[in-house]
């Protein structure tokens, strides 16, 4: 299984990882808790979003939607990262949209497959596929982040064709 790492500067990973904001989900009885204890304010059309990472034991941890993947991770390599949404009904919890939305790790979309076995062992359902896809590709010329748009791989910086395979 791949593991990701922290693509940004090294100011950046010592800044996020003082403040960890990541909770460890070890069973389904955890993730309501912890919906249960967020502020739905903010909530979309009644799922409320979050920011995840799957740590390089396999489990889901959790934070905040506006916390960075890097500090909900505690610093660490991950096997996946992107945004989740979730539904809570009593004790009842659905996942209902799952990204891989990580500009700090940008992983592959070959992730959901850690994803789902994830989420099964948390007796949750998964998506076959990420609802909204990512691509990430670093530029071989400037070494830029891309997130690839309509299938045009071209870097957003430097206009060098960025190659078809992920290269991270």
């Amino acid at each position: 299984m791949r593991q990701y790492t922290f693509q940004g500067s090294d100011e950046q990973l010592e800044h996020h990882t003082k403040v960890k904001t990541g909770t460890a989900i070890h069973l389904q009885s955890d993730l309501v808790t912890w919906l249960k204890s967020q502020s739905w304010d903010e909530s979309i059309n009644g799922a409320l979003w979050v920011t995840y990472v799957i740590d390089l034991e396999g489990i889901l941890r959790l934070a905040h939607r506006r916390s960075e993947h890097i500090a909900c991770a505690e610093g660490k390599s991950v096997l996946a990262a992107g945004e989740m949404s979730f539904e809570l009904s009593g004790d009842a919890v659905e996942v209902v949209d799952v990204t891989n939305l990580s500009t700090g790790y940008c992983p592959d979309i070959a992730c959901i497959e850690r994803v789902r076995k994830t989420l099964n062992a948390l007796e949750l359902d998964s998506p076959d596929e990420f609802t909204e896809e990512y691509i990430f590709r670093k530029c071989p010329s400037c070494f830029q982040r891309n997130v690839v748009k309509d299938g045009w791989y071209y870097c957003n910086n430097c206009g060098h064709e960025l190659p078809a395979e992920y290269n991270y």
